[in-house]
């Protein structure tokens, strides 16, 4: 089994494209952190909106364990 030691030098590998495109469109971190935080505050705005609907969840949460399942097996 791999260690957090052994994937954190392949996560910042696939990072460091992406890293270098924000850095180049002078993109700050306090930037990106300001646009996670906006986000999270939609998504918990829309599952507030949408916590009647309780089928929506069910059809998410499958869709977050494959994806989630797929990565497992890339790393493996």
């Amino acid at each position: 089994m791999l260690s957090i030691y052994q994937l954190k030098p392949k996560f910042q590998a696939r990072l460091r494209p992406y890293v270098d495109r924000l850095y180049k469109a002078n993109i700050t971190a306090n930037q990106v952190t300001l646009v996670t935080c906006l986000g999270s505050i939609m998504i918990a705005f829309i599952v507030g909106i949408l916590a009647s609907y309780q089928w929506i969840f069910f059809l998410f949460q499958y869709r977050c364990l494959s994806v989630w399942h797929s990565m497992r097996l890339m790393v493996c």
